[in-house]
């Protein structure tokens, strides 16, 4: 599968890649796709296969006053081939000598090296052919004079970011932009890839190994998002027809079953998949639902009763996305679909748990949980899997829960961390997240045990202490109350003697030793032994100033 080395000689991203990245991989050729990246080496799932950084990054700048000729094009109706931030980007895509002479508009050109890579990239030779509508307009409205650039040329350009570029806009509404990769742009589809990519802060795309890749293996990424990788055979076809114009062939789109409709087999509980048009298995063939489970049956069902299952998937399908419907009638809608054996991975199941979790002002635990488990363990929804367990593990870990809901929580983030670390690397934004989640959830647990003990400790002191004086006979507590008697009458008679002393000794001399009397030291066993408990000092009264005491001092133990 190695490309013709005369094809390849004279591309620049050919020579581009086996510079910056030939160790890692290489641009080959496959029959039917054309230009493609292949690993030079084996790597192994989670590693990083390339970095590299952008060829060209283009911003909408809406301060502009040719951005805004472009807008006012939009409202006109005259964009019809692209939204205005692709027609900027072909602007952005010029030379110096290529932009207007009057100086009235202007934005950022690159050079000349630059531009002959931008255009070597992949788009439909029809797309080009000749300028349309929109691009003609766009030229009229920012030259207006004879010093046009040639608009086949720009219509090339613009086709390059069509079908080449990547969104660095992250989400954010407020800012559309995007950015060209020379390896990257030779990257496949496939809805069951084995190579998943992001852009890192300073917008260089990342990609790493979703799976252990051989040498000369072809490396694919997804065109779609996460939850449109969920979705059945036909409508991931129609979203990569209608964007990036080409009928998905791959691997999970040419199998006979339809991995995104799931159901239960009916004869050993395993899961089935329901028969999808494909050039293997014709759309006018009779469905059936195939077990698929590792351990299945096998068991192929067809007739009526697969004909009255598919009845209660039609009306998933033409009900899950009206935004109008009742919640009622969408738990209503999940239990029918449960009772006919729908499973949760099933897209129409899953869409109608996450509207219910959109909706419902319920307890989301349960339908987090739902969802969590049935996209467990399946290779193209590891993003999917880390994502909703992230989710699952915060609504687990709120404030009061208890000691077994922050387990279960801390199992999620650990699930959650590795599968965003094996698809975008340690260094991930969410992976932190996860990490820091699932570090404090653990603290908690530890802070909730130890006070746990303490409070058992205490118990049990307390019950030790009541339970002697229950079982003090009445002989032992009169002859308790007996030598308290004969102590106070002691201590009277030595007062009673001191006091006399004292009388008959006023005329001391100045050198005469003054004696001290000792005071009584009240011991306080209570108090030490708290102390003694947080790791503190034994609490004594203070000592006579002419008497010397050695007392041992409390051990402190580190937790």
């Amino acid at each position: 599968t190695m490309a013709d080395a005369d094809d390849l000689a004279t591309s620049l991203i050919a020579e581009h890649v086996a510079t910056y990245h030939g160790e890692d991989v290489v641009v080959g050729a496959i029959e039917g796709k054309g230009r493609v990246l292949l690993a030079a080496s084996e790597h192994e799932a989670g590693e990083l296969i390339m970095l590299e950084y952008p060829l060209v990054e283009v911003v909408a700048d809406k301060t502009s006053s040719a951005y805004g000729v472009l807008l006012r094009l939009r409202e006109e109706g005259r964009l019809e081939a692209a939204p205005p931030l692709f027609y900027w980007s072909a602007l952005c895509s010029l030379t110096p000598p290529e932009l207007p002479a009057s100086k009235t508009f202007t934005w950022p050109a690159i050079s000349e090296t630059q531009q002959r890579q931008v255009m070597e990239l992949h788009a439909p030779d029809d797309s080009f052919e000749s300028p349309t509508p929109s691009t003609e307009a766009v030229i009229d409205a920012l030259w207006g004079g004879d010093d046009k650039p040639d608009m086949v040329k720009f219509e090339r350009l613009l086709q390059s970011w069509v079908y080449n570029s990547f969104d660095q806009s992250d989400g954010r509404q407020s800012e559309e932009a995007g950015g060209l990769y020379l390896g990257a742009s030779m990257l496949s589809h496939s809805c069951g890839p084995n190579a998943a990519w992001h852009l890192d802060e300073a917008n260089n795309f990342n990609l790493h190994a979703r799976t252990d890749l051989e040498e000369e293996e072809e490396i694919t990424i997804s065109y779609l998002s996460v939850s449109e990788l969920c979705r059945p055979i036909p409508q991931r076809r129609e979203l990569l027809q209608s964007s990036k114009d080409f009928w998905c062939g791959c691997e999970r789109c040419a199998s006979e079953v339809d991995d995104a409709r799931a159901f239960r087999c009916r004869h050993c509980g395993s899961v089935a998949f329901a028969s999808s048009p494909s050039p293997s298995c014709s759309s006018t063939a009779e469905p059936f639902i195939a077990c698929s489970g590792p351990k299945g049956c096998k068991a192929v069902l067809q007739g009526e009763e697969v004909a009255r299952i598919l009845a209660v998937e039609d009306r998933v399908c033409d009900l899950v996305d009206d935004e109008d419907l009742d919640p009622n009638v969408l738990r209503d809608l999940l239990q029918e679909a449960e009772e006919s054996g729908l499973l949760g991975r099933h897209w129409g199941v899953d869409r109608i748990r996450e509207k219910l979790l959109a909706i419902s002002l319920e307890d989301p635990v349960e339908l987090l949980r739902a969802r969590t488990t049935a996209f467990e363990g399946i290779p193209w929804a590891v993003a999917k899997h880390a994502r909703l367990s992230l989710a699952l593990g915060r609504a687990l870990a709120v404030k009061g829960a208890d000691a077994d809901r922050l387990k279960e929580a801390i199992d999620l983030f650990g699930q959650a961390a590795t599968g965003l670390a094996l698809l975008f690397g340690d260094d991930d934004p969410e992976h932190h997240e996860a990490e820091k989640l699932r570090e404090d959830a653990m603290k908690r647990v530890m802070s909730a045990a130890i006070c746990r003990g303490r409070a058992a400790s205490t118990q049990s002191n307390g019950a030790g202490d009541a339970l002697s004086l229950e079982t003090e006979t009445e002989e032992e507590r009169a002859k308790r109350k007996l030598q308290r008697l004969d102590l106070r009458s002691g201590r009277d008679e030595e007062e009673d003697e001191d006091q006399g002393a004292d009388n008959g000794n006023n005329n001391n001399h100045e050198d005469q030793e003054e004696v001290v009397e000792p005071k009584a030291v009240a011991s306080k066993p209570e108090t030490s032994s708290k102390k003694n408990k947080k790791g503190g000092e034994p609490a004594v009264a203070e000592a006579p100033k002419s008497t010397k005491y050695s007392m041992a001092s409390g051990r402190k133990h580190k937790r």
